[in-house]
């Protein structure tokens, strides 16, 4: 795996450190709002790695399951939505009581974000068959290196001496290239991706369904050519877009009005 390209990020990561001070000292001024603005993500960030994987619910869909109230929807997509929450809740405690990333976290995680699994057993489980991905020539590791291949992916994240978003893009790369689990591999290598990055002291991101094609493009380009730098690249400018976005909005309160999303949300929150 070849890392000099990674290199040339060195000026986007000091941005990306300058910006999260701006960020901090807004949150200590404003911590309802920050509150808000992270129960805003949580519904948005939920939809959209969901719908990457196919679910149907809408935006306004997924806030009101957020809010626990009845949808008129797939029952699949229902508890898609139920298990990222679940498992967003999960993490969140964990950050608050200073847990570091570990197999278990990861394998509770994907218990509760895999809710609308149809085997219970599959749930936090390692896969013990080999599997497929679909319109890749790459093939994941074999079930029998599973359990070993997660353990070395576990020390070396948290060994790592990279910046944060650096570690957390290439966990990333390195979990869904594993692919660990028989199902729920997108959802969960997301929410540990934004576990690593939080506990660092940087905002989550949000990757955008409508940028499904780049995220899975590059993620096939490190599988199958073994360059990670479009991944990193993409994680990277995904993080400064959610910290400009939180920053512009904490600092003068208004929304992102060329955002569907984000409107949607914020009257959302507003009820």
């Amino acid at each position: 795996m070849s890392f000099e390209q990674i290199k040339t990020l060195d000026s986007l990561l000091a941005r990306i450190d300058g910006v999260q001070e701006q960020v901090n000292a807004l949150k200590a001024a404003r911590p309802d709002a920050y509150a808000r603005l992270m129960d805003s993500w949580a519904v948005e960030s939920t939809y959209n790695s969901n719908n990457i994987e196919g679910s149907t619910l809408s935006l306004g869909d997924t806030a009101l399951v957020y809010d626990g109230a009845p949808v008129d929807a797939p029952i699949t997509d229902i508890r898609q939505a139920e298990g990222g929450f679940a498992a967003l809740r999960f993490l969140q405690r964990s950050l608050e009581a200073g847990e570091g990333l570990s197999e278990e976290l990861i394998k509770r995680a994907h218990e509760l974000a895999f809710a609308e699994a149809i085997d219970p057993s599959t749930r936090g489980a390692y896969r013990e068959v080999e599997v497929e991905i679909t319109g890749a020539t790459f093939a994941p590791a074999p079930a029998a290196y599973v359990g070993e291949r997660i353990s070395s992916l576990v020390k070396s994240t948290n060994n790592s001496k990279r910046h944060a978003a650096i570690t957390s893009a290439l966990f990333h790369l390195e979990f869904e290239s594993i692919h660990p689990f028989i199902n729920a591999n997108g959802r969960t290598g997301r929410l540990i991706s934004n576990f690593i990055l939080m506990r660092a002291g940087f905002e989550p991101i949000n990757i955008q369904a409508e940028s499904r094609q780049r995220y899975i493009n590059a993620i096939r380009r490190f599988q199958e050519e073994d360059d990670p730098f479009p991944f990193v690249s993409y994680f990277c400018d995904s993080l400064v877009d959610r910290q400009e976005r939180v920053l512009a909005l904490l600092g003068d309160g208004t929304t992102d009005a060329g955002n569907p999303a984000a409107s949607a949300i914020t009257s959302y929150l507003d009820d």
